[in-house]
């Protein structure tokens, strides 16, 4: 079953970093790591190139670069869900504060700097939750600490007064 290239562009491949053996690197390989960067299944990568399940499980073990490659296709699958997920009316944005309509720009402005406050409103609030969680486990530690410690001091104490007694 023939391998199939269209999971790498020639402008990908011209952006792959060196082979760490100054060689060429595999097809295999590389389409391998691109599919695995982006959270694919082993056997889905095997069906892809044709090869077992197996084979394609040891890449990261034969390949020697393997981590090169899956971090580069990493970091390039995470900025374009970044690109695509995260910022979706960002490029919606750009198109109309380009627009000639004077009004159109402000307004794309306008809305831009709204949505912006509220993303920052919004992450303030999922900080102060953090800080709030991980003083609510200190509290806890603290608590469970206090909780041993009493629970230690409880049979001496029981100790002392039955040798008192």
């Amino acid at each position: 079953m023939a391998v199939k290239t269209q999971h790498v562009t020639a402008d990908e491949w011209q952006k792959l970093p060196c082979h760490p053996g100054g060689r060429q690197w595999n097809v295999r390989h590389v389409i391998a790591a691109k599919l695995r960067a982006e959270g694919h299944e082993w056997s889905g990568i095997a069906a892809e190139l044709g090869s077992s399940e197996n084979t394609v499980m040891h890449y990261p073990l034969r390949c020697d670069g393997w981590h090169l490659l899956h971090e580069h296709f990493r970091a390039h699958y995470l900025a374009r869900l970044e690109d695509e997920l995260l910022e979706p009316g960002l490029k919606r944005h750009r198109q109309l504060l380009d627009s000639a309509n004077e009004f159109v720009a402000v307004q794309a402005v306008s809305l831009m700097y709204a949505e912006r406050r509220a993303k920052a409103k919004e992450l303030n609030g999922l900080l102060k939750q953090e800080a709030d969680c991980k003083a609510g486990d200190a509290a806890a530690s603290t608590t469970t600490t206090i909780t041993v410690v009493n629970e230690i001091q409880e049979p001496s104490e029981r100790a002392a007064k039955t040798a008192a007694e």
